[in-house]
């Protein structure tokens, strides 16, 4: 029941259709649970989320985070992806995002398969220090446009929005 409040805006069992709003289905539970302590105490920004997220008690969101862990992780299908800068990119992540992010024991979510606009809003408040949760993110993403430049930010946001591990043919259906 809890969950339910979740759906309208981030889709039917945590699947958004919308480009600025993630799925969450799939999420790790400790991550879930640290997004939303950082949305209460505005250590992350967000249009709504803060409100929303101050309005559940710790043991709420811990049955959510719960919930939603449980779920098969869903992918944001047919984002019109350059395949090329798709491929630059997951070498990209390998070097710069992939030690948290492949990691099951990180607690950091895959990011392949969420909505191009949503990544690219979301690191951008990394990049600036809007989100502050302390995970090292502002620094990698740092590092990366230092050596790679604004292409090589477009090259990861390219690999996420991909999601290499769908079959390309299944996309272009």
């Amino acid at each position: 029941m809890l969950a339910q409040g979740c759906f309208g805006c981030h889709g039917p069992q945590g699947a958004s259709s919308g480009p600025a709003t993630p799925n969450i289905a799939g999420l790790p539970a400790d991550y879930f649970i640290k997004v939303m302590r950082a949305y209460q105490q505005g250590e992350r920004i967000a249009t709504v989320m803060g409100r929303i997220a101050r309005g559940y008690s710790s043991q709420e969101i811990a049955r959510m985070a719960g919930y939603f862990a449980a779920l098969p992780r869903r992918s944001t299908r047919l984002q019109g992806v350059d395949w090329v800068a798709a491929r630059f990119g997951q070498r990209l992540h390998s070097r710069y995002c992939g030690e948290c992010h492949d990691a099951q024991d990180k607690g950091a979510p895959r990011l392949q398969g969420q909505h191009s606009a949503y990544l690219r809003w979301t690191l951008h408040d990394y990049v600036l220090g809007a989100n502050r949760t302390g995970n090292g993110m502002q620094r990698q993403l740092t590092r990366l446009i230092r050596a790679e430049g604004k292409a090589g930010l477009e090259a990861l946001l390219a690999y996420y929005s991909a999601d290499l591990s769908i079959p390309e043919a299944s996309l272009s259906r």
